[in-house]
């Protein structure tokens, strides 16, 4: 947005006939993109269940409300449903679009020790080799994350997921479903592992 452009805009919305419009708005702006955020994130999540439960995986997608910052509702989770452990899969927007190997809140980071294990090695190297745009660590809640797409503004992410809603549901879907299938069973193998050498029960 320019200068000339944004001082037009303050201009149009400051006079007064425009200013009580311009104010119930602002008042709901926050509303509109919770409400774009879960809707698109609903759908991504029906995406996932369809295949889970398709292919009879044994795995379940969620939007977890503890990952939510501000009202947001900015990825969705992908758990077993029986074998309860550290490691979920995640698919989340901030600055990118992320997906990875994650352990959540409600889980103790597993000990140093357990990360050595084979299994969580092997498990790194498949997401860091998997990963289409290069891999990143700057979070101690993810063993490993890499970035399908970039949204240099968060302007852009609301635009597309009205605009091109389906196109862009798809593509997230399809990039993060790929890395899902290939780390499920190490993924399964690390979380019975951690359970076996971990010092606390695990659910």
């Amino acid at each position: 947005m320019t200068d000339s452009y944004g001082e037009a805009i303050v201009e149009f919305l400051s006079d007064k006939d425009n200013l009580p419009l311009a104010l119930d708005i602002a008042d709901h702006v926050a509303d509109v993109k919770l409400s774009i955020n879960r809707q698109f994130w609903k759908e991504i999540t029906r995406k996932f269940n369809e295949e889970l439960k398709h292919e009879s995986l044994g795995w379940t997608a969620f939007i977890d409300d503890k990952k939510t910052l501000n009202g947001k509702c900015p990825g969705v989770s992908i758990r077993h449903n029986e074998l309860k452990g550290p490691f979920v899969f995640r698919v989340e927007r901030w600055d990118h679009l992320y997906y990875g190997v994650y352990y959540p809140d409600d889980f103790e980071k597993p000990e140093e020790v357990s990360l050595q294990l084979p299994e969580l090695q092997e498990l790194k190297k498949l997401v860091d080799r998997l990963a289409t745009h290069g891999v990143t660590k700057t979070d101690p809640k993810w063993l490993r994350w890499a970035y399908v797409f970039e949204f240099s503004a968060a302007r852009k992410f609301f635009e597309e997921a009205v605009a091109v809603k389906d196109q862009l549901a798809d593509s997230i879907f399809s990039e993060s479903w790929k890395l899902f299938k290939s780390v499920r069973c190490p993924m399964e193998k690390a979380n019975q592992e951690i359970r076996q050498t971990s010092k606390k029960p695990l659910d």
